[in-house]
């Protein structure tokens, strides 16, 4: 289902930034305190620039989703510095795993970064599983192994909290299928140890036949 909105944390009108390359085109302009980091080694930073401006109408990410869906079992963001904005736009949907591309600086001016994303999700029942493997940028303009952690995607599952375990028992048997297709398994069996949830039927038949592959 295609909609026919931009998603953001209200209901308005916006400008959207058209950039040379159509992957970097955001609601905010690209032109954040840090956006060099992401030209490399070479500082190119020509798929950043902006082509076009047009004005869009915007929505939240709750009102922006069909009546007929109840839940949100797994939700990937991936609008360019816009996390924020869409998770504070979340309503009463507790999706069981968000991927979330976030960065760590300031791309695109006024972005809020993974420290605030992180923050607000906490509030909401999360943890951050996974951070960030994919790190894009030396040191120094030497060729160093290591790197800067400056973008990439965070998977947040729910915490240990009274709000996190409200998510999962949601629907335990969904919450674990979540898990298990990102390759958690074995997190979401301490989890469920830990919280001493009790364990369906389905997915002890699930680990046997996971660990036997």
């Amino acid at each position: 289902t295609v909609v026919n909105f931009a998603i953001s944390d209200s209901e308005s009108k916006r400008t959207l930034f058209l950039t040379k390359s159509p992957a970097c085109s955001s609601l905010l302009q690209p032109t954040g305190h840090s956006l060099s980091l992401r030209g490399g080694n070479l500082r190119e930073l020509g798929r950043f620039r902006v082509e076009r401006e047009i004005v869009i109408d915007t929505q939240t990410l709750s009102k922006s989703i069909p009546n007929e869906i109840r839940c949100i079992d797994i939700l990937k963001i991936d609008i360019q510095g816009l996390e924020y904005e869409a998770i504070s736009g979340l309503d009463h949907f507790r999706p069981f795993l968000i991927c979330v591309e976030c960065s760590t600086v300031e791309l695109y001016l006024g972005q809020k970064t993974i420290f605030d994303v992180g923050a607000l999700l906490e509030k909401l029942g999360y943890m951050p599983l996974k951070f960030m493997d994919i790190q894009l940028v030396p040191k120094t303009l030497a060729k160093y192994q290591t790197c800067i952690p400056v973008h990439g995607d965070v998977i947040f599952v729910p915490n240990n909290s009274a709000k996190g375990r409200a998510i999962i028992e949601r629907d335990v048997e969904k919450w674990f299928a979540a898990l298990c297709m990102h390759g958690y398994m074995d997190f979401a069996l301490w989890q469920i140890e830990e919280l001493k949830i009790r364990k369906p039927e389905l997915i002890t038949q699930t680990e046997e036949l996971l660990r036997k592959s």
